[in-house]
């Protein structure tokens, strides 16, 4: 990359340079310019040369900007999975240490309701990276970017999932309250136990998909 950002400077120098050597023997060689004059005449084509190279260097670090500020977005893409990723397992650690198994220790009421809370915490925090995702992924076009074909149709893909994840997560926890909070029995838990392991199992299959690419294959420019 170095190398590359030293030609793209260097280059643009020597253009001018040439320009301006070019421009001074040309002058010279028409009789345009005899030598008392020589020093007025460098001196208003190294206005000139100064001119061209600060509209060169302007153009060159607003492109190499828009290509950092690219970079950063698609940082903040994957760090926004790796965001999505960590809550949805907390979230399911919490959850299946709450939802009653044969043979499994249940917990205390106030080790319950404790749970029952973070989940809801841990809830809002995954909305909001949920919302964030989408933002980011719609910022990516302005910077010039954007995900490959599959990349988008998995963005797509995991967005609904998310959404499924989320509602099978709020009935679930309701189900876990009706149990633990007004001490009801509630046919519906497994019902939604098995609809947001599904979910769960896809949001995961999603990420490890994600695991085993690259940047580039990850990103368009």
């Amino acid at each position: 990359m170095a190398t590359i950002s030293n030609r793209r400077f260097i280059l643009p120098i020597l253009i001018a340079c040439s320009f301006a050597t070019g421009l001074f023997f040309g002058l010279v060689a028409r009789g345009l310019l005899n030598p008392s004059g020589w020093a007025e005449a460098l001196s208003g084509i190294a206005t000139v040369v100064a001119l061209i190279l600060a509209v060169v260097t302007y153009i060159g670090w607003h492109k190499q900007k828009i290509r950092e500020d690219a970079y950063s977005t698609k940082k903040l893409y994957i760090s926004t999975l790796v965001q999505i990723e960590s809550t949805t397992v907390q979230i399911a650690n919490l959850l299946f240490n709450l939802v009653p198994e044969a043979g499994m220790l249940a917990p205390s009421d106030s080790q319950a309701r404790s749970n029952l809370e973070k989940v809801v915490d841990k809830n809002n925090e995954l909305k909001l990276y949920a919302q964030s995702l989408t933002s980011v992924n719609s910022e990516l076009g302005f910077w010039g970017a954007s995900l490959s074909q599959d990349s988008a149709a998995e963005h797509v893909k995991l967005m609904d999932s998310i959404n499924e994840y989320l509602t099978s997560l709020h009935f679930l926890h309701n189900c876990l309250i009706n149990f633990y909070i007004h001490k009801s029995n509630d046919n519906t838990i497994q019902q939604w136990k098995t609809r947001f392991i599904e979910s769960n199992k896809t949001i995961f299959d999603l990420f490890n998909s994600r695991k085993r690419k690259s940047m580039s294959t990850v990103f368009l420019d």
